[in-house]
């Protein structure tokens, strides 16, 4: 069974300078000698110790540039695989084997109060065991910020792939989870496939349709909540139920219409 990971979330004001404490401020502070995914894997490295088997992959965010206001770096993603306990224990860490390991994410966010954030989310809630993880950035709720794109696989003997979305704006909470659900579909005819996944916008606002065998799972942007949600109504209309089967009973025969039949000898 696989063991949820502690959540992580470690301020890092050595590392950064910035206003006053405690000052709000509306863009994402500046990083002392280096990037923030430099500064995201040096607190990893630095808060995991030993349980730390390898940095997979280093993924950073950055806002567009936007008339004569450069690019900027709001944030980095971070793949990162455990050791498992006993070896965490004896102190192997990045010695130990790396083949087939259960990858975990990690975000530095900024963060108006403490400036800097390192947060490492639980594992999907969805996902029934060792995933691989696949991301990547792109601008999907259209409001000028990339999101992170995450795509989950099993390693396990069960079958599972998954999306989550994660936005890294600028906000006290870390990174916000704005979908996490498995990719698998069923179709009419009861088969279970994995989705493709697109995002695109219905009636003004963003939504996320997976779609395999002719099945749709719609979820649509909810204003409250601020993230993605199933759109029951949408996606039933998106999957009629399939037409009732012909009955067995033979059709009525029709009367008999114009000049009578007529006997062949």
């Amino acid at each position: 069974m696989r063991s949820s990971p502690r959540a992580l979330r470690v301020c890092a004001p050595a590392l950064l300078f910035t206003a006053a404490c405690g000052a709000s401020a509306p863009k994402a502070p500046p990083v002392k000698g280096g990037s923030p995914c430099d500064a995201a894997e040096s607190r990893l490295r630095k808060h995991l110790g030993p349980e730390l088997q390898g940095i997979v992959k280093r993924v950073p965010v950055f806002k567009p540039a936007q008339g004569e206001a450069p690019a900027a770096p709001i944030g980095c993603a971070v793949v990162f695989t455990l050791v498992p306990e006993e070896l965490a224990e004896e102190g192997l860490g990045e010695e130990a084997a790396a083949g087939g390991a259960d990858q975990r994410l990690a975000f530095l966010t900024p963060d108006p109060k403490t400036r800097w954030t390192l947060t490492v989310p639980d594992p999907s809630p969805q996902s029934p065991g060792p995933v691989d993880l696949e991301i990547e950035t792109a601008d999907i709720t259209q409001d000028g910020v990339p999101e992170v794109i995450v795509r989950e696989s099993s390693l396990g003997a069960e079958s599972y792939q998954g999306l989550r979305l994660f936005s890294l704006t600028l906000s006290p909470e870390g990174p916000r989870d704005l979908l996490s659900e498995s990719l698998k579909i069923k179709t009419r005819e009861d088969v279970e496939l994995f989705a493709q996944w697109k995002a695109t916008q219905a009636s003004g606002k963003p939504v996320i349709i997976f779609e395999a065998g002719g099945a749709s799972r719609i979820f649509a942007w909810h204003d409250t909540d601020k993230r993605y949600q199933l759109d029951e109504a949408a996606t039933a209309a998106a999957n009629p139920p399939p037409p009732a089967p012909p009955s067995d009973a033979a059709p009525a025969s029709a009367p008999a219409s114009g000049a009578p039949a007529i006997e062949l000898p």
